[in-house]
């Protein structure tokens, strides 16, 4: 490397280094002086001139805002972030069955809830929500924070939905049906507690140590107990999939004077009503309690099919030990719009969408759905009844933030309980908005 060379590297570098502004960079002087010593041709002079290097653009410090789904804050290095959003479920549901009972007829607010979520320093995640049209006033819904900082699974630590059953971890605002179906009853939807959970391309697993859900108060010790649910999909594509899935649970209840109890009750798949068409009513000495639950689904296209069977076994202290059961049988067909989605690391079903909402030039999104399910509540001394239903639903999605809904409810049958042999129809509509 000859002398000039060395020194036109230098001083290349060196006029990079301070190359900060094209003021800089053209400096007249500093460019006449490289051509006088001979490092640079007249022409690489006339370049440098015309043609200054350009300085880095500096680093964006401003946060982004997303208005798609919520109003969601993200900071420039993603590893912070804030959303805050509602959704709102308005019924309106009218009954027509034994003259002798009243189903109340009328309109309600379903669900009205707000919730806050994000990201904090990348691997911790928090959820906070309040649901305000409980029957006991404002309650908190999820109120949870998440670790994902670790390969091998996610540890979760709060107030949150229980591992069991697909259907009830199902978003309700996704679920193809305006309520879940009769074995539905069997599941504490959540509870306080910690849970370990983990999954990949074809499986999930998730494991949770719980307490008693909230509200729940005695003044005796609370009760709790654990709950797993393992999830094994050998097809797991966007266009279709096939789920299978199970899950069990042990608790004890709360301890309460006079012994602990359990009641297990149903409304006939429609929430408007008080009446509860089975019911075990209270049951005492029970020791403890054992659910289980098998899972089918599938997708495949536009279409969706689902089946659950759950059963709860109650253990009691003197008295024999009793076993309830309940299943369904449901599918749902999109006819127009985005059909479900499946995740396998999660082992649960998105919602429908629509890329061409109603008013720009589309239709919206359209649904047909279709249920069978029963619950059995009677065995030895108890007498809760077994009930039959069939119901008929369709869901119309104008934009992603709305869904109308339509479902006829038809009791079929009723054997044994406090509604032996009634039959029931109920037409109901809903109205939701989530953003």
């Amino acid at each position: 490397m000859t002398k000039n060379t060395t020194l036109a590297a230098c001083l290349t570098g060196l006029l990079g280094t301070l190359a900060i502004s094209p003021a800089q960079a053209t400096d007249k002087a500093v460019a006449d002086l490289l051509l006088q010593k001979g490092v640079i041709s007249a022409e690489e002079h006339r370049q440098l001139l015309q043609s200054p290097p350009q300085a880095p653009a500096p680093a964006s410090n401003t946060a982004t805002i997303d208005l798609k789904q919520g109003l969601k804050i993200t900071s420039p290095d993603k590893r912070y972030s804030a959303k805050v959003g509602t959704y709102m479920q308005l019924d309106t549901a009218a009954y027509k069955g034994a003259e002798e009972v009243d189903h109340n007829s009328g309109t309600e607010m379903r669900r009205g809830r707000f919730y806050l979520q994000g990201t904090l320093d990348k691997d911790w995640h928090y959820k906070f929500e309040m649901e305000l049209f409980a029957g006991s006033g404002t309650e908190l819904t999820d109120g949870y924070v998440r670790y994902s900082g670790l390969d091998a699974a996610n540890i979760t630590a709060g107030h949150f939905k229980v591992p069991f059953s697909q259907e009830q971890l199902m978003s309700a605002r996704e679920v193809p049906f305006m309520e879940r179906s009769l074995a539905n009853a069997f599941v504490i939807s959540r509870a306080p507690g910690v849970m370990v959970s983990s999954g990949g391309d074809h499986w999930s697993a998730a494991g949770m140590i719980m307490g008693e859900k909230l509200y729940t108060k005695t003044g005796e010790d609370e009760g709790g107990g654990v709950s797993g649910r393992f999830t094994w999909a050998p097809i797991a594509s966007s266009d279709s999939s096939l789920h299978f899935g199970l899950a069990g649970q042990f608790r004890e209840p709360t301890q309460a004077v006079g012994g602990e109890t359990a009641r297990f009750r149903a409304r006939p798949e429609s929430h408007q009503t008080d009446e509860y068409l089975i019911d075990t009513g209270t049951i005492g000495d029970v020791d403890n309690l054992q659910l289980y639950g098998l899972e089918v689904a599938s997708h495949f296209g536009n279409t969706f099919l689902q089946a659950e069977y759950l059963q709860a076994d109650v253990n009691r202290d003197n008295d024999a030990d009793l076993s309830f059961n309940g299943w369904y049988l449901q599918g749902a067909w999109v006819l127009v719009g985005n059909p479900r989605t499946y995740n396998a690391a999660t082992g649960l079903y998105g919602g429908v969408s629509s890329d061409y909402a109603f008013g720009a030039g589309g239709i919206g999104a359209w649904e047909l759905a279709l249920r069978y399910s029963t619950m059995d509540l009677s065995d030895a001394d108890i007498d809760g009844g077994v009930e039959e239903n069939v119901t008929i639903g369709v869901n119309w999605y104008p934009t992603r933030n709305l869904r109308l809904s339509g479902n006829w409810v038809h009791v079929v049958d009723i054997d044994g309980g406090p509604a032996d042999g009634e039959s029931l129809h109920a037409i109901q509509v809903r109205l939701q908005f989530a953003y």
